[in-house]
């Protein structure tokens, strides 16, 4: 008896994903028979030609999924694996607060993890691309400002609502009074 086919799926996924459904093809008087390595990946329940997936909710990394035919016969070798990667989700980290002096640059410095490039959302400004960590926010200080980012995607799609804020403090420049002439 031939193995079957690699199973067909959802291969690349972010943590904490919903149910996921996979299929392979049996033929007549044939059963199939799922694997799902590791175990700690999730929990498999099948019938027939497709299996579900409940992915654990903390499980991060690749996993295989493995489909055997038997029949009154025989016992198929087991399929090659599809290879699942369950990715983790990027994280956002800046610096909170700065002070700058009037006229000076501020540099508010981020790291971030997860696949590059990265979407990162700022409140109220909108969407920009950042292609490396660590990234540096550049900007001339004339008033006290902050900005908020709110969301972060990396490459693989993966999302994190995340909520930083960093602020400035612009003191003014000394104003130096020599007196009269």
């Amino acid at each position: 008896l031939v193995a079957p086919e690699t199973p067909t799926g959802e291969a690349i996924l972010c943590i904490n994903p919903e149910d996921q459904v996979y299929t392979s093809v049996v033929g007549m008087g044939e059963e199939l028979t799922w694997t799902l390595d590791p175990q700690e990946a999730g929990v498999l329940v099948f019938e027939a030609e497709m299996a579900t997936v409940a992915w654990a909710d903390d499980f991060v990394g690749e996993a295989m999924i493995s489909v055997q035919i038997t029949s009154l016969c025989a016992t198929s070798e087991f399929s090659l694996p599809l290879v699942v990667i369950v990715h983790a989700l990027p994280e956002f980290a800046m610096e909170e607060n700065a002070v700058a002096c009037y006229g000076q640059n501020v540099e508010i410095a981020a790291d971030l993890t997860g696949t590059a490039p990265w979407t990162i959302n700022i409140m109220g400004v909108g969407e920009m691309t950042v292609a490396e960590s660590p990234y540096v926010f550049t900007w001339e200080a004339m008033q006290d400002s902050s900005f908020t980012v709110d969301m972060v995607t990396d490459a693989n799609g993966c999302v994190n609502d995340v909520m930083h804020t960093a602020s400035v403090l612009v003191n003014e420049l000394p104003v130096v009074d020599l007196g009269e002439d």
